[in-house]
């Protein structure tokens, strides 16, 4: 084969792979939020079969916790 040849492959398969890691995490972008929200849902409705007769759940950080545990 061709130095010539040979490069210019490598080159090609360069260019392919940086666009499509560069869709990859424009995808990742958009659908980042709406996977959040839906795995979010799927929590509270969980929590909600589980204790019947809670509305809402609220999510504490261990800042909070350790702070309110303290009171």
């Amino acid at each position: 084969m061709n130095l010539k040849k040979i490069i210019k492959d490598v080159f090609i398969l360069c260019l392919i792979t940086i666009i499509c890691g560069g869709l990859m995490g424009y995808v990742y972008q958009i659908t980042k939020k709406p996977i959040e929200k839906q795995a979010e849902q799927t929590q509270q409705e969980a929590y909600k079969l589980v204790m019947k007769k809670a509305t809402s759940f609220k999510k504490y950080e261990d800042q909070k916790i350790k702070k309110l545990s303290k009171q």
